[in-house]
C-alpha cells in the first residue's frame, strides 16, 4: 500500500500515459484511467480521490469506480488548488500520496505535510503491481485433485 489516502491530479496522470492508437476522446479516456486504477485500488490506498480539472459529473463514475472519488474542480478554482486544499485540511497529511507532475503543485503539498509522487513513476509502480498480481493469481490457481467417493461417504 502507498498511502492510507491517494490523491491523483487527474489530467497530469492522464496526459503522462501512453496515447492510445484511437485516440479516445477525453470522457472515454477519463474512464479508462479511473479504470486502470480501481483494477489495482486495493494494492494503493485505503482511500483514493482523482481530481480533474472543470466541470463534469463525479456522479457518472459512482457505479464505474466504486472505490474511488472522483472530483471536478469547480468553475473558479483549478485541480491544483483542490488538490492542495484537500491535503492542508487533511487531519494528518502526512498519510497523503498526491501523484502529479506539476512541481509547483508537488512543493506546496509537501509544504503541507504531504508526500508527492510523479506521475511517470507512479505508472510504473502501477504496472509494477499488475505484474505482480497477474504472477500472483496464475501461480496461486491450482485444480483441485478429483474427489472420490469415499471422501463423501465415510
Amino acid at each position: 500500500m502507498l498511502a492510507r489516502w491517494l490523491i491523483v491530479d487527474g489530467y497530469s496522470l492522464l496526459h503522462r500515459r501512453k496515447p492510445s492508437k484511437d485516440a479516445p476522446e477525453l470522457a472515454v479516456a477519463r474512464r479508462r484511467l479511473l479504470r486502470d486504477i480501481e483494477n489495482i485500488s486495493d494494492a494503493l490506498a485505503e482511500k483514493i480521490t482523482v481530481v480533474f480539472d472543470g466541470r463534469g459529473s463525479a456522479s457518472d463514475f459512482a457505479e464505474e469506480s466504486p472505490h474511488i472519488e472522483v472530483l471536478f474542480s469547480p468553475g473558479h478554482h483549478t485541480a491544483d488548488t483542490v488538490i492542495e486544499r484537500l491535503v492542508h485540511e487533511a487531519s494528518d497529511a502526512g498519510k497523503v500520496l498526491v501523484v502529479t507532475s506539476d512541481r509547483a503543485e508537488r512543493q506546496t503539498v509537501e509544504a503541507s505535510g504531504g508526500t508527492t509522487m510523479g506521475c511517470g513513476t507512479f505508472l510504473e509502480h502501477c504496472e509494477g503491481m499488475r505484474k505482480r498480481i497477474r504472477t500472483t493469481s496464475r501461480s496461486g490457481f491450482r485444480r483441485a485433485p478429483p474427489s472420490t467417493l469415499g471422501e463423501f461417504f465415510p
